[in-house]
């Protein structure tokens, strides 16, 4: 399933669905398209590519896209597009900026994940054939709960994984494994699920919080019944350091123009008066009439 929420093993809802006591960025997650995001800083957001642009609620206020500012990142590679967006608002909302992950974590760093998806529901157990309450209870986990913007905390089970996507594009990601009390599980163990796609993973580097990651997929067994999270379910979220430089070449961007370069160019041949395919019409004339600026054009196309 691609979507992801913070699914709290430990704490009451009350607790969990308020800032925890040693806040990493609780304010900047938002909810764009019903799903979660992370507000960077400048305008800008930054959620899943399979989320996409949307508009943010922060307080009273509604925050709408920036037109045309949505850029979706590219594979580790260069080539094709990975499961990540950045897109700007058209104001300001005063929320502060995060400051992006230099490095990958290790394996066991402690995260916290931040999301807008499903909450915990009532406790479960199946046997191995699935039966609910069967005995004895190989499968135990949780229902999902009611949609909540929430957080939880787990652990980085090792080394980020490359992987083709599951329809999104390459992505490179961290696993986080849902435990049992008592089996590696950290005070408020958390699983996504459904809604969370785009929410945060942020860790502790030094005294400084820092966004990891950004929830993207889950992983349930084979014949698992839906809306469930059980102890053995893996959360996946994109490792950010590896697309850092995409993003800080981004967020600084504001104009209309120099979004539509970068979008096209990544900052090559981003001279408005440049001709790069040669069809006669200049970078900044593409630009105005809707065209591509790597596909001749004829005449009549303006």
């Amino acid at each position: 399933a691609p979507f992801a929420s913070a699914l709290i093993l430990a704490g009451g809802s009350a607790v969990q669905s308020a800032p925890p006591a040693d806040d990493p960025g609780w304010a900047n997650v938002v909810s764009p398209n019903g799903c979660s995001g992370v507000y960077l800083g400048n305008r800008w957001v930054r959620t899943a590519g399979h989320v996409g642009a949307g508009s943010i609620a922060v307080g009273a206020s509604t925050y709408a896209v920036q037109p045309g500012s949505a850029i979706r990142l590219r594979a580790a590679d260069g080539t094709g597009d990975t499961d990540l967006t950045l897109f700007r608002l058209a104001a300001d909302p005063g929320l502060p900026s995060v400051s992006i992950i230099e490095a990958p974590l290790p394996a066991e760093t402690a995260v916290t994940m931040i999301g807008y998806g499903r909450t915990r529901g009532v406790a479960v157990s199946y046997d191995a054939n699935w039966v609910l309450g069967g005995v004895p209870a190989v499968h135990t986990g949780y229902l999902w709960g009611a949609t909540a913007k929430n957080w939880g905390t787990n652990r980085i089970a090792g080394s980020p994984i490359a992987d083709s996507g599951y329809g999104y594009g390459a992505v490179v990601v961290y696993e986080t494994d849902f435990s049992t009390s008592g089996l590696g599980a950290t005070a408020a163990e958390a699983q996504a699920a459904i809604y969370d796609s785009g929410g945060a993973v942020f860790a502790k580097v030094g005294d400084v919080w820092m966004l990891a990651g950004i929830m993207v997929a889950v992983s349930s067994e084979a014949g698992q019944p839906a809306d469930t999270a059980l102890f053995g379910n893996a959360t996946y979220a994109m490792e950010l350091s590896l697309y850092r430089p995409q993003i800080e070449a981004v967020r600084p961007l504001s104009a209309g123009y120099d979004l539509w370069q970068y979008a096209h160019f990544r900052g090559a041949a981003g001279d408005a008066s440049a001709d790069p395919d040669g069809d006669g019409f200049t970078n900044l004339e593409e630009c105005a009439y809707g065209l591509d600026p790597q596909v001749q054009n004829a005449a009549s196309a303006a």
